[in-house]
This record gives structure tokens, sequence and C-alpha cells, in this order.
């Protein structure tokens, strides 16, 4: 092999040219140098049903006068024998493959190895990740996973001390379908079966005590298989055989029973809610939950958290809301507000306003999560937030104290799920988890205490 072609093996080494074909002829006395062909993605994991980006090869060498590949492309995508592009729409799944690129130059040639693969279309997914004030969580593998503030046990793993990567939580028996974290507790639905772990003062792990753990523990006195978990402040609700069960704190009737008790160590059944129920959500101190294509919500309203700003400041029963257009199929809240999505159209309450539409660039909203003063939609794919920002948790950019109505662009596509709490959010995308924001305790789960304005990728699991 000639020098030259030492030298760009070498860097292609360094810089992940892939497999290149050299000559074992001395160039300079024999013939040209082989082109160096390098692609703009490689491996490259696309989904179906989702146009690719083009894929433009760059060369070293002569310009290319043809390309060709073996085998063929995915269906769906095409190859450009001209260019060498790799563009279009795959619209089957196909598995990681090596495909052999070769470029043709008036008198050079070269050669290299590209990895593609097909996914399934993107499914998003509530309840796979989850977002406390200091703390996050996520299904992964059928496991649940936990990183940030452990003061009281809420990651779950046995321990106390924070961890600034995911842990995995210890003890949950079969697989997890959702994950639901508290202020300092979480909890998660496997096999019809709520567990919960981290801080109990209240109750609100729900086993009959008032001790903490920090492993999980089999909440007790549910009717039925739970379908769904949410969590609050300092309470937990779940929806079991249609109904919706809340216990934990009843300061602010958080537990909607109609009770003036402080507290319940076990769930007790949502006043008029014994069936119906289709899904459930709650903020900081109140819940609300879609009823036949209703909402109704209970528990604090000073901010207008219930639908009304005429409401009584707490209620201890459901009340329902007013003025939404249509049938709601999805909930998300912020810590004093909420959002309902009802007929393709995003409407919103609470944090000082009445209902508002929100703008027409939330047609194609498929999932809702908020914080203290911000809300981040899944739409179309995509990420959008909008509201504070002043620890990045807008996911804008920039870290500032500034409020923006207009929602920046988080991720064009690839998002699969999607949480936020008080001053931090996470999604995963594109099977990746990421995370923004506020990062004191180390709840954007990437190793550092740092706060980021834009995602970073959640470290793997420490175990």
């Amino acid at each position: 092999m000639s020098r030259l072609n030492q030298m760009v093996a070498i860097a292609c080494a360094l810089t992940g040219c892939g497999d290149l074909v050299f000559s074992d002829r001395d160039d300079r006395a024999h013939g040209p140098v082989p082109l160096v062909v390098t692609y703009s993605e490689n491996p490259a994991i696309y989904r179906v049903d989702r146009t690719i980006a083009d894929n433009v090869p760059s060369v070293v060498g002569e310009v290319p006068t043809a390309f060709a590949i073996v085998p063929p492309l995915p269906d769906g995508l095409r190859f450009d024998t001209t260019t060498g592009v790799i563009s279009g729409t795959p619209t089957a799944i196909s598995a990681m493959t090596e495909y052999s690129v070769h470029a043709a130059g008036p008198t050079a040639t070269g050669t290299v190895v590209l990895r593609i693969a097909v996914k399934p279309a993107t499914v998003v997914t509530s309840g796979i990740i989850t977002a406390g004030i200091k703390h996050s969580c996520a299904v992964v593998d059928g496991g649940a996973l936990c990183w940030g503030s452990n003061e009281f046990g809420q990651l779950g793993n046995g321990s106390t001390v924070d961890s600034h990567v995911p842990v995995r939580v210890a003890g949950l028996p079969g697989r997890v379908q959702t994950i639901a974290a508290g202020r300092t507790h979480t909890c998660a639905l496997s096999n019809g079966s709520v567990f919960c772990w981290g801080d109990n003062k209240g109750g609100w792990l729900g086993n009959n005590t008032i001790v903490n753990s920090p492993v999980p523990v089999q909440v007790v006195g549910l009717r039925a298989s739970a379908e769904a978990i949410t969590a609050g402040n300092g309470h937990t609700c779940a929806v079991a055989g249609g109904g919706a069960y809340c216990w934990g704190s009843n300061s602010v009737y958080q537990l909607g029973n109609d009770s003036e008790v402080s507290y319940s160590t076990v769930p007790v059944e949502v006043a008029g809610l014994s069936n119906g129920v289709q899904a459930i959500a709650a903020g900081i101190d109140h819940t609300c939950a879609v009823v036949r294509g209703g909402v109704f919500c209970w528990g604090l309203n000073v901010s207008g958290d219930l639908g009304s700003m005429t409401a009584p400041s707490a209620s201890a029963v459901p009340l329902q809301v007013a003025g939404l257009r249509g049938d709601v199929s999805a909930l998300g809240m912020g810590t004093y507000s909420s959002c309902a999505l009802a007929v393709g159209a995003l409407a919103c309450w609470g944090a000082g306003s009445a209902i508002v539409p929100v703008n027409d660039f939330m047609s194609g909203v498929q999932a809702i999560a908020g914080g203290l003063s911000h809300m981040c939609v899944i739409v179309n794919g995509g990420v959008q937030c909008w509201g504070s920002n002043g620890f990045g948790e807008r996911g804008a950019g920039e870290i500032s104290d500034a409020i923006s109505t207009v929602p920046s662009v988080v991720f064009a596509h690839g998002a699969q799920a999607i949480g936020a709490s008080t001053w931090h959010t996470c999604a995963m995308v594109d099977d990746s988890l990421k995370c923004w924001g506020d990062n004191g305790s180390g709840q954007l789960g990437n190793g550092s205490t740092t706060n980021s304005g834009v995602p970073v990728t959640v470290a793997p699991s420490a175990g």
C-alpha cells in the first residue's frame, strides 16, 4: 500500500470513514489514488413512513461519475446512481444491514460500507417517562430506571444516595407498563398491580403505613386491576376497574372523596367516579380525570386549576370542566395548570387563566406534559415547549427568565414519550432518553449537575 493510502487509512481509522478498499499497488508509479467515500449518516437508522433527510456522500479525490450499491436498499428508499445520494420514505422494517457503495471516477474508484436499519414507525406512549421535582424515571426494556435526588429513596434502588445517572429500581415483579413520579415518591404499574417507593409521610405509598421505603412496596386495597396511575405532590391516584382511586395527602381535598380526613394510607374511591374513567392526571395538589369524554377535576383551585376561576379555592368532589369542545382523549398537567386534547385541539386552563384554546400550531398533538410554568407537547412526532425558561426547561437553547407563548421546537421528529416537572423536562426520542432544564440534583441523568437549555442524553444505567 502506498504511503498516501496508509495516511488515508490512518485518518479513516480515527474519523470513521467506514470499510474502505485500498489498492496494494504503489499508486505513485502505477495508478491513481483510490477515492475515499464517506456518508453524512453512517450508521443510518430510519423509521417506517418517515421521509429521511438526504444521506449525502462526500468524496476525497477526483469527482465520481457513477455510483452503485449492493444489495438493494430497503423498500421506499432511493439510490441516485449519479450522485450517490440516498433519499425517500422507507415503507418496511429492515434489520441493520451492510451495503457496499461503489464510487467510480474517470480513473479511480472507492468503496465504503454503509450500515442502514429501518425501525417501526414512532409510537407515542404515555406513562413511560416521568419527572418529579428533582428526580426522573423511565420505563426501559420492561424495567424501571430512575435518577436524580434520592433523599427519601424515591429512586427505588434500596439506598438514599443521589445518583446523577440512571439506577435500576429494585424488586419490581413482571414487566413495568407505566411509571409516575411525585414530588419525592414514585409509583409504577406492573401487571395490574401498583408499586410505590420513596417518601411516605402522608401515606402516599398506599401500603397502609407512613414509613418511607427505598424499595417498591405494593399498594393495598385497590378493588380491581389498575389500568393507569398518576402522582402529585403528596398524593397518588389510579384508574382500576374503570373507577378512580386516590391515596395520600388530603390537605386540600386531593383525594376527591368528599372527606375531611387529612390523609389516607390506602386507596379511597373518588366521589362519583366509580366507572367510566378513561384517563387520569395529577398536578401538584389537584387531579383531573377523563370520564366518558368529559373532564372532571378536584383538589386545589387557587389558580383556576379545576377549570373555573369562580369555583371554591379547593373542592372535595370532582367538578366538571365546562367549555371543552368535543370528547377529550388525553390530559397533561402542570404544577397549577391543566391541558386537555379534545378532537385534535388543545385547550389549557389554570395558573390564573380560564380555559384557553391553544393556537392552531397545536393541531396534531399526541401527548402533553407540564411543569411549574412551562408546558410541552409531542406534536406531529416532534417536541414543542412554551412558557418559562429560567432553568432551560423550555429547551430553547438559551437559559433566560423570559417567558414565551411561542413554542420552541426542541425535536422535529422521533418523539415517543414526554414528562415534565417543576423546572425540567424529559423525553424519549428515537429510543434515546433526553432531558433538559434544572439539573441541581442530577435529574437530567447525564452525570453532571449543570443546568442545560438544550437536551442532553441520559447516561447508561449504573446498575
